[in-house]
């Protein structure tokens, strides 16, 4: 680290340009494996005559807190490469991310700054700072309790209960839980909330026992899973779009995410019990 703060501190002053050069192309996305993660990449597309060598990039949105990455990554003509960093907590404050991306980079012994404005092709970045605005206000709203996993019955039968508890704290009235989310491994029923609405207003605590069961028992969609454990918390509330609102994923952690799959595997008989 300190021979590349050397390096960078005895090369030329970058040329602001204004453009990247023809044929380079940038947007945001996630790896399917790191769905769990908040790990998501600036993707480089090499697309010009040119060798590029990419210094650091600072990328702005209205929506989160500045990224900044430094390095010295090597992009060969026609090829692309992924750079990686951690996706800031992010705002409510609209749609979109509108999000700026200044790179630092060389081409032979030239160094450039030019600005880009990276799309995000399918969304991942965009769903992190909703999914955050979505939960901010559920958070402002209530205090929210995750129980224990509890299993009711045995066998192909067997039921996996989790209890969540909304306490209204009065700070904002305007917020409501409209529903749980299935995913691909696990259908989930709210009771005795059903197709009801909470609105997280007043100050008795409501308690939503979700009753969860396997969607299918599928081995491949078991050992294959990124995103079957978690559980979206759909909510509507004045941050977020009228129409569709907004979701967020119960916050369940890595030891009932364990219990969940260990139930999904006994209960479908793919797995041995102990």
């Amino acid at each position: 680290m300190v021979a590349t703060a050397l390096l960078m501190a005895c090369a030329p002053a970058a040329t602001t340009v204004q453009r990247l050069p023809e044929g380079v192309e940038v947007h945001l996305d996630q790896s399917r494996i790191l769905r769990k993660t908040r790990t998501v990449f600036v993707r480089l597309h090499n697309g010009s005559p040119h060798e590029l060598v990419i210094e650091r990039f600072v990328l702005t949105s209205p929506r989160f807190d500045d990224v900044s990455w430094r390095g010295s990554e090597v992009v060969g003509a026609g090829f692309d490469t992924d750079l990686q960093f951690a996706m800031p907590t992010g705002r409510c404050g609209g749609e979109g991310l509108n999000a700026a991306l200044t790179i630092t980079y060389r081409i032979g012994t030239e160094r450039f700054r030019s600005i880009a404005h990276p799309s995000d092709r399918y969304g991942a970045a965009t769903a992190f700072v909703d999914r955050d605005c979505a939960e901010q206000s559920v958070r402002a709203a209530a205090a929210m309790e995750i129980g224990e996993l509890r299993v009711d019955g045995s066998g192909r039968t067997a039921v996996l209960e989790l209890p969540v508890t909304f306490t209204p704290t009065g700070r904002r009235l305007d917020v409501t839980v409209t529903g749980f989310g299935s995913t691909v491994l696990f259908d989930v029923e709210p009771t005795p909330m059903g197709r009801q609405q909470i609105r997280l207003t007043g100050e008795t605590p409501v308690t939503v026992d979700l009753r969860i069961t396997p969607h299918r028992c599928d081995a491949h969609a078991l050992a294959d899973d990124k995103v079957g454990t978690l559980l979206p918390v759909q909510v509507r509330s004045a941050d977020l779009p009228e129409n569709s609102g907004g979701e967020f994923y119960l916050p369940l952690g890595s030891r009932r995410r364990a219990a969940m799959l260990s139930y999904y595997g006994q209960t479908c008989g793919l797995t041995k019990s102990d």
